[in-house]
């Protein structure tokens, strides 16, 4: 397998392990005071606290600074001040960061797709990068240049060994840093902000029961 058909392979492979369960069945959630969430895809901050339907959300506001005293001095800047924002769960879009599920069975498909895919370019461009000489001398070299006992071939029985040794450790070494680098990104990427809809109301000062679903990435 070339290196070619191998990225699109695991292109194609990381693009349905990322989108994987956007359609997914609605899975109880709750939302409670101290969830850090993002509302209308705009404010991010965090839930002080939830009444029925009324919720407030603290945020930070932007620093106050003030030119240095003395010339060439940095600002001076005040702690970033805390808003409270108050508002009506039905009348806002809420989303909080959460995984994709089966979040561990995607970083180890990841890996493993993406080490099977770096492995066969691995294949392919080892004996072009070269990673060290085999042992062996051919047979019309001197015995100065061959170590004593070394095992002489004929020319192209060394070229063969030689490739196959290039195309086993370029598999090894491209596979693993394929594999580690491809699950890192799966995992990282199976993170991120997930729509939240109220469904009910659980009456007087209890949290709203709620549900998410996984929309399409954006």
């Amino acid at each position: 397998m070339g290196s070619l058909p191998g990225g699109v392979f695991v292109t194609g492979a990381l693009l349905l392990l990322l989108h994987a369960g956007t359609v997914a069945a609605q899975e109880e959630a709750r939302l409670s005071a101290g969830d850090s969430i993002r509302v209308d895809g705009v404010m991010v901050g965090t839930v002080l606290n939830i009444s029925g339907p009324v919720m407030t959300v603290v945020t930070r506001s932007a620093p106050r600074c003030r030119a240095g005293e003395m010339h060439g001095d940095a600002p001076i800047c005040d702690p970033a001040p805390l808003v409270r924002h108050t508002m009506n769960l039905e009348e806002v879009t809420i989303e909080r960061r959460l995984p994709k599920s089966r979040l561990n069975l995607r970083t180890i498909a990841g890996g493993v797709i993406g080490g099977a895919a770096f492995a066969a370019a691995g294949h392919a461009f080892g004996p072009t990068i070269g990673f060290g000489r085999v042992q062996g001398c051919l047979v019309s070299d001197s015995n100065i240049t061959c170590s004593t006992g070394e095992q002489r071939y004929e020319p192209d029985v060394l070229a063969a060994r030689q490739k196959k040794s290039d195309q086993e450790k370029g598999m090894v070494f491209f596979g693993l840093i394929g594999g580690t680098a491809t699950a890192i990104l799966v995992r990282k990427l199976s993170v991120g902000w997930v729509r939240i809809s109220p469904t009910i109301a659980v009456g007087g000062d209890e949290p709203w029961g709620l549900s998410f679903t996984l929309p399409a990435s954006r």
